[in-house]
């Protein structure tokens, strides 16, 4: 993603954001798994 901004690649790193591309299905997951990570951390903070 960076390389194809850093390139000057606009429209086509646009594209690489759209719906249901491989990037933003990574991000998803990555927000995810970091939700994830906090509401562990809050309980683990609790026991």
């Amino acid at each position: 993603m960076a390389e194809t901004i850093n390139a000057g690649f606009y429209t086509q790193a646009e594209a690489m954001l759209g719906v249901g591309t491989p990037y933003s299905q990574a991000s998803n997951e990555t927000c995810s798994a970091i939700r994830a990570l906090k509401k562990d951390a809050r309980v683990t903070a609790g026991a």
